[in-house]
């Protein structure tokens, strides 16, 4: 289903959001970012949703998320496989107003 097909409470105004997956990462790793990423919803098809990206370190190994109010639409473990999801899910981030070292 197209985006002009679905109802409107599932469409996104379209905004201006950065791909840039390897600064993503690296901003990731030292604040939560907010993205704009696609997930399949039945009956209605491929939509956007907002989210925010969460980073760990878990046994000494990278860990990536992006999720939103409990569901987790992205669980990477190490930059290379983000970066690879991300595109996969077509994710968009909004560059942080203030200054995060990347």
């Amino acid at each position: 289903m197209s985006t002009e097909q679905q109802p409107p409470e599932f469409v996104l105004a379209g905004y201006a959001g950065s791909t840039d997956y390897e600064r993503l990462a690296g901003l990731a790793a030292k604040a939560s970012i907010i993205c704009i990423v696609d997930y399949d919803m039945p009956g209605v098809g491929t939509v956007r949703d907002i989210a925010r990206t969460q980073y760990a370190l878990h046994r000494g190994e990278e860990v990536f998320m992006v999720c939103a109010r409990g569901i987790s639409y992205i669980h990477a473990f190490g930059k290379a496989d983000f970066i690879g999801l991300c595109a996969l899910r077509h994710v968009e981030f909004v560059e942080p107003q203030q200054r995060v070292a990347a």
